[in-house]
């Protein structure tokens, strides 16, 4: 065969990328949802979970390498690395799935399993990757063949993702459903009845269905706690509703309202939504309230030890003494408007007055429901602005120069022609029951209205997720062992070292260590990885806990990969014209700057949200595909340069950085988490919220920047590469002539 002239058939290519298809549906779910799993499902904290991912990189550090030494000198006549497809396949699927079983263990067994599941995934992982990635640089000797391959590969890594981006929430909730290890749940008319039946998390979806058929469904998590376990709880509300100005400061005992085993001391967190007003401040147990001017301030303080948190949130006036209030003159009960309205204007002049001689009055509004109105007032009008069907509870608020205010309530319901669905008003909070609550009785009747009137029935689902995700991850399990066997059966090794010689393994970790380009992609894929592991973690935590819906964390997850797609097939045309090099480092930065923006946006806000994650995604998107590319060529590189070459150990120890970037990417993620006082399956405090809010934009954006800057050490260009090319081509020749 003339290597110069041998082009890879498009079965292969297929055949090949199929391997990657496999890897991605773990590699995915490790990525997205294993932190998630281990705190939310398993129990584990985020802390001891941050910590398991590093610690297991020690032994990666050394094994990674040895599986490609081993697989550098595996002599077999099925080729180097295709052999480990077919030999370790089934390993791979079981271990996998294994790693999502959720034994009842204590906290310290569970922990003790995750580390061994974990390790001997991450172990098989080595095992079966390295070589497969070692078989891309040995399918063919030309690069541009190899490029082409690699194009496939990461349109099959991509295919993977966005299945296991799309259908892993909903296996779960299909898999796991009337599960009733956990609890049971059952209806009485409009009552939810909560049966215990053992310990746990467990998400119950509750469906309101109108005498036409339409539907409306909320859900909530019920955890219910071991013995022993006793989370605090809010008893009592403070009084401080009304301060007059030059009180200065203000301190209140938290202790009195809260209530919590002396054994478990609670921590304190306090937030104001109007720092203008109020500053507040936590000194042990005290509240300390700081006058800054006059007005109306909510304060909402969190109460935190090892089990749980509970929150409390009280208004707060500051105002001048003698100060006569705003009252409400001509209430206003309710508003329905018909779908297509777009904007309409109610004027709140008339709602409110003062007896202040001159005193003018200004507004505000609220909206409970952003995802059905938005509102805002200007020149004394309401305005109203269509967002969707169903119910908005808006509060307009009049106060005056002085601090005093008054409020009043104004239920829009925006509506179609003929039948509407039913709309959750109150959605249902997460509940922490103690062991031995046997029962606890919801109702419903708040929780969900209908506009037409209409009587409504209920249905309930109980879903083990826990049990759901091990099936789930089975599921994958299988399809990535059928995958594996594929590619085994589909490829050929055909690129042999010129030098039939073999070589130590002291010269091939020298040759690695000297191999400028290799070092430089090797240091750039670990920041690359820190910026894709905190991120892709941070994701299902951003959705259920500060946008409040976590099935929509799939369709996020979706968009971004379309747009990662896209700019994977746009990147070639890219890099063909500017070079590799310098379309690496545009993109960098753009994406540096989208992913620094989603910190900014609303829960509510759900346009922009997924507008800036496709944006960033259409430009980081491209990053793997170059990287890999480079790789291979950085194999070259060895060989051009010393006439040996050691394909598997380059690429175990580029797989090596990937795992390495992304443990440690994932446990900054648990770190920080834990840093940031959150807890599973409760409400975040501000703190929380904002600190998950960071984990997907600006810190991140810290490792991408990091690997922008690593780039401009890659000194690989493509005049080298033709060079090298030509001259690798020409001594393959003629060591076969």
């Amino acid at each position: 065969m003339n290597v110069s002239s041998f082009k890879l058939s498009l079965k292969e290519k297929l055949g090949y990328a199929t391997g990657d298809f496999a890897s991605n549906l773990f590699w995915q779910p490790f990525t997205i949802f294993l932190l998630y799993y281990y705190t939310d499902i398993f129990g584990l904290s985020a802390a001891a979970v941050g910590t398991m991912f590093l610690v297991t990189r020690v032994w990666d550090t050394f094994f990674d390498p040895l599986v490609g030494i081993i697989s550098d000198r595996t002599q077999t006549r099925w080729g180097k690395f295709r052999p480990y497809l077919m030999w370790l396949a089934i390993p791979f699927g079981v271990i996998g799935a294994l790693t999502y079983l959720a034994p009842d263990l204590s906290q310290g067994g569970k922990l003790i399993f995750a580390y061994v599941t974990y390790t001997l995934m991450m172990m098989i992982y080595s095992l079966i990757n390295v070589p497969y990635s070692a078989l891309l640089g040995v399918i063919s000797p030309d690069p541009h063949d190899r490029e082409s391959a690699a194009s496939y590969k990461f349109v099959f890594a991509f295919l993977a993702g966005i299945i296991v981006q799309a259908a892993t929430l909903p296996l779960v909730n299909q898999l796991g459903k009337d599960d009733a290890r956990i609890v049971q749940a059952h209806l009485a008319g409009d009552k939810l009845i909560i049966e215990e039946k053992g310990s746990g998390s467990a998400r119950i979806i509750v469906t309101a269905c109108d005498s036409s058929g339409s539907t409306q469904s909320t859900e909530f998590v019920v955890k219910i706690l071991k013995e022993g376990a006793i989370p605090p709880k809010a008893i009592s509300q403070p009084k401080t509703d009304t301060l007059w100005t030059g009180f200065r400061n203000r301190e209140i005992d938290l202790n009195a309202y809260f209530a919590a085993l002396p054994s478990d001391p609670l921590k304190f967190d306090v937030e104001t939504d109007n720092p203008r007003v109020v500053d507040v401040s936590v000194n042990k147990n005290r509240l300390i309230l700081s006058e800054k001017g006059k007005g109306l301030a909510t304060i909402t303080v969190h109460a935190s030890n090892k089990t749980g948190t509970a929150t409390l949130s009280f208004p707060l006036v500051i105002s001048d003494p003698g100060n006569h209030f705003p009252r409400v003159v001509n209430r206003t009960d309710s508003l329905a408007l018909n779908r297509n309205f777009k904007v309409h204007t109610v004027s709140v002049k008339d709602w409110f007055a003062d007896d202040d001689a001159g005193e003018s009055l200004h507004y505000f509004a609220t909206s409970s429901n952003p995802k059905v109105a938005g509102v805002t007032v200007k020149d004394g009008q309401l305005v109203i602005k269509e967002v969707g069907l169903g119910m908005s509870h808006v509060v307009v608020y009049a106060y005056d120069s002085r601090g005093g205010y008054a409020a009043d309530t104004l239920v829009v319901s925006i509506v179609q022609p003929g039948n509407n669905p039913p709309v959750v008003q109150q959605p249902l909070p997460n509940l922490m029951l103690d062991k031995g609550f046997n029962t606890d009785t919801l109702s419903l009747a708040s929780v969900f209205s209908d506009i037409d009137g209409d009587q409504l029935s209920y249905s309930v689902t109980v879903v083990n997720e826990a049990k759901g995700y091990f099936h789930t991850m089975t599921v994958f399990a299988v399809i990535a062992i059928l995958m594996f066997f594929v590619t085994f059966a589909t490829t050929r090794e055909r690129v042999q070292p010129i030098s039939e010689k073999v070589s130590s393994i002291k010269d091939d970790l020298k040759d690695l260590l000297q191999n400028k380009p290799w070092l430089a992609l090797f240091a750039l894929s670990i920041f690359m990885q820190i910026y894709v592991a905190i991120r892709q973690s941070a994701i299902i935590y951003y959705f259920k806990y500060y946008v409040g819906n976590t099935q929509l964390a799939s369709l996020y997850l979706v968009a971004g990969t379309l747009a990662s797609l896209a700019g994977a097939f746009l990147i070639q045309f890219a890099a063909k014209k500017y070079g590799k090099k310098t379309s690496f480092i545009v993109l960098i930065i753009m994406g540096s700057l989208f992913t620094v923006l989603t910190y900014y946006v609303k829960p509510d806000q759900l346009l922009p949200m997924f507008v800036l994650q496709t944006v960033l995604q259409f430009f980081t998107g491209p990053l793997s595909p170059l990287l890999w590319a480079m790789y291979t060529d950085s194999a070259d590189y060895s060989e051009w340069k010393t006439g040996r070459r050691a394909t598997g150990l380059i690429l175990s120890a580029s797989v090596f950085s990937l795992k390495f970037g992304w443990a440690i990417g994932s446990a900054i993620t648990g770190w920080l988490l834990a840093y940031f006082g959150f807890q599973a399956n409760v409400l975040q405090n501000a703190h929380a919220q904002d600190g998950i809010r960071l984990l997907i934009s600006y810190i991140p954006t810290i490792g991408l920047v990091l690997a922008g800057l690593t780039m401009l050490f890659y000194r690989l260009n493509e005049k080298t590469l033709a060079q090298m090319t030509a001259d690798l081509a020409q001594r393959r020749n003629a060591s076969r002539e």
